[in-house]
């Protein structure tokens, strides 16, 4: 589930982002939470998985949220948006990603949606859980999960990590993050496919790992695999 935060304080214009954001994140069928910046929320910046920080609020001072959220989170994505252009550069100060005039347009909003969430953010997301690991584990460095023995495994290069989750936990945490399920037991990730054997009944990752294609799944995987191929173009 991608975690989302708003912290703007303008209603419009926060069901107009909130209406690009479920534009776009339904027509990649990508789960996410939405968050509105209110008193309820807090200041624990850490959950999200991306921000979008208006630099004029007439709660807080924008920039010094900034400073707070990066403070925090050095690597979360933050957003900038804004009514006029001249507080736009202000981001710079707290290392914004990307920058959106008000009104935002959808051709816009779309550029920032691939660019900044669908490559920058399944690039830098990391796994931190100290049951797994004491430290952080990179998605796009894990090649594939397994189930066994009633517990999953997963599988980097050089490393193999065990975890007491099921496999409908990372189902759901990595599909975002161009994963998909080939057989009953197995979650593959498209970055680390080779190809496919002859008769298709495998798949052949880039560490020379083979792991089963089954018919009950094929169709879907090779459906998430070819989009991922188009959007890593």
């Amino acid at each position: 589930m991608f975690q989302i935060l708003i912290c703007e304080d303008h209603l419009e214009d926060i069901k107009h982002l909130s209406h690009l954001i479920h534009d776009a994140f339904t027509q990649e069928n990508i789960s996410y939470h939405l968050t509105i910046l209110n008193e309820k929320s807090g200041l624990d910046f850490k959950k999200y998985d991306l921000i979008f920080l208006d630099i004029q609020l007439t709660s807080y001072n924008g920039i010094q949220l900034g400073h707070l959220i990066r403070r925090q989170c050095p690597k979360t994505p933050i957003i900038i948006t804004s009514l006029y252009a001249e507080y736009l550069q202000q981001g710079y100060l707290i290392e914004a990603k990307r920058y959106l005039l008000k009104p935002i347009s959808c051709l816009d909003f779309q550029r920032v949606f691939y660019d900044v969430i669908l490559k920058d953010c399944k690039q830098q997301k990391a796994l931190t859980d100290l049951k797994i690991s004491p430290y952080k584990i990179y998605y796009k460095d894990v090649y594939y999960v397994e189930f066994y023995d009633r517990h999953t495994y997963l599988y980097l290069k050089h490393k193999k990590y065990r975890t007491t989750y099921s496999l409908s936990y990372w189902k759901e945490r990595l599909t975002f993050y161009d994963f998909g399920q080939s057989y009953k037991a197995f979650l593959v990730s498209y970055r680390h496919i080779a190809d496919l054997s002859r008769d298709k009944k495998d798949i052949l990752l880039t560490n020379g790992v083979s792991i089963p294609l089954s018919k009950k799944y094929k169709a879907s995987f090779m459906k998430g695999y070819l989009h991922y191929l188009q959007c890593s173009q």
